[in-house]
Order: structure tokens, then C-alpha cells, then sequence
């Protein structure tokens, strides 16, 4: 199943980040089991939004007796306040790198893959990372492709 993320990219489900988001916002004891279920009720779909994921997680954590469904709803609304606030960054990146590579949005900050070294502007793209101070950055050599993970 394919999850649509909220810029429209497709990315491939995977329960373990429903599991870390519940436990990130204090809810550990009941995270797996929660996410368990949120993937059965999801089961048979192609393609879904992560706002329906969101709301089913909401909607299961209010159906649990212990936990705080405000907590996790909470997390989440900081979140995406801190993600809208670096759409401007990642966007200046997109912008930077263009054709020469691929950027991909993680957790938490972003993956550059070089596609074409020769034309890389790597100063630039660097420069305009490292101007927030906000991210590690990480750079290594995978499959013959120089990546540069920011986070």
C-alpha cells in the first residue's frame, strides 16, 4: 500500500513509523498495538492519505480507555508546524539541486541524492543547510550515488 504524502509523493506503507510517532507522543505502553490495528483497518487499500492514517490513529487512541488521544493530537499539530516552517528550506534545496538530484523528505529533515556530480551545486546546497544550524548532515557513498542526509 502507497501513502500519499500532504506535497502528493508516494511513499510505501510502513507501520514502525505509526509505532514511533504514538510512543513520541507518550503513549509507548500502547503504540504497537494501536498501529497493528490501524493497519488492519487499512487493509485492501492502494493508496491512502496520511490524514486518514492520522485520524484513524486519533480515533483509536480515543477508543483506548488509558490512553490520551489529545497527546498524540498534540504531537502531531507541533509537528507539522515545524514541517510547514522548513517547506521554505526544502523548497530552496528543491530549487538549488534541480535536475542534478533527487530530494527526498525524511523524518525529521531531508535526503539529497546526487544524480549528476559534475553539475551538483554542492556550496550552495550545503551552505544553505548548514545556514540553520537546525541539522546534522551526513554524507555518504551508496550503490556509486554521493548521498547527503540532513537531519
Amino acid at each position: 500500500m502507497k501513502v500519499i504524502k500532504k506535497d502528493g509523493r508516494l511513499q510505501e506503507f510502513d507501520r514502525k513509523k505509526i509505532e514511533i510517532a504514538i510512543a513520541r507522543s507518550g503513549e509507548k505502553k500502547h503504540a504497537r498495538r494501536i498501529a497493528q490495528k490501524v493497519e488492519r483497518r487499512l487493509r485492501g487499500r492502494n493508496e491512502v492519505p496520511t490524514s486518514v492514517i492520522r485520524d484513524l490513529v486519533i480515533a483509536e487512541l480515543q477508543a483506548c480507555k488509558e490512553c490520551k488521544a489529545e497527546n498524540f493530537a498534540n504531537f502531531r499539530k507541533a509537528i507539522r508546524q515545524l514541517s510547514s516552517r522548513d517547506e521554505y528550506l526544502e523548497n530552496r534545496i528543491r530549487d538549488l539541486v534541480g535536475k542534478n538530484g533527487v530530494v527526498e523528505g525524511v523524518y525529521g529533515g531531508f535526503r539529497i541524492t546526487v544524480k549528476k556530480p559534475d553539475e551538483f551545486d554542492y556550496c550552495g546546497v550545503l551552505m544553505e543547510i548548514l545556514k540553520t544550524s537546525k541539522f546534522s548532515v551526513n554524507i555518504e557513498m551508496r550503490e556509486g550515488l554521493l548521498v547527503i542526509n540532513a537531519r
